[in-house]
């Protein structure tokens, strides 16, 4: 996983579900927020509770992520959504979670995207 921060960070705790490991620099899904996990340590919850974790939710924050459907981002401006399913940021709205638009077309497999609701 690729990321880059390239303002200030906003986190808010979300929980962990049971059985659901999260690592360092995945995109989320929890607690209905889409964020990206900073944290140093990859955090695998195997208990019979929920951790509590911060993710990072800057909303107007330039990221750049290879965590992506490879066919897609081919035009700047694009929306982006998070596909909770495929783990990956997609161009197809349906079911999806629109996070932000395209500021820098793919390049290999990394895109650079301005988040509207990380």
């Amino acid at each position: 996983m690729t990321y880059e921060f390239k303002k200030n960070v906003e986190k808010v705790p979300v929980t962990v579900p049971i059985s659901t490991t999260v690592n360092q620099g995945d995109i989320v899904l929890l607690d209905g927020r889409v964020g990206i996990y900073d944290g140093a340590v990859n955090v695998v919850n195997d208990g019979a509770t929920t951790a509590l974790i911060a993710i990072d939710v800057s909303q107007n924050k330039i990221w750049r992520t290879d965590q992506i459907d490879a066919s897609a981002f081919a035009t700047l401006g694009a929306k982006v959504y998070w596909d909770n399913v495929a783990k990956k940021l997609t161009e197809t709205a349906t079911s999806n979670t629109l996070v932000g638009r395209v500021t820098a077309v793919k390049s290999g497999t990394v895109i650079e995207f301005q988040g509207t609701d990380l």
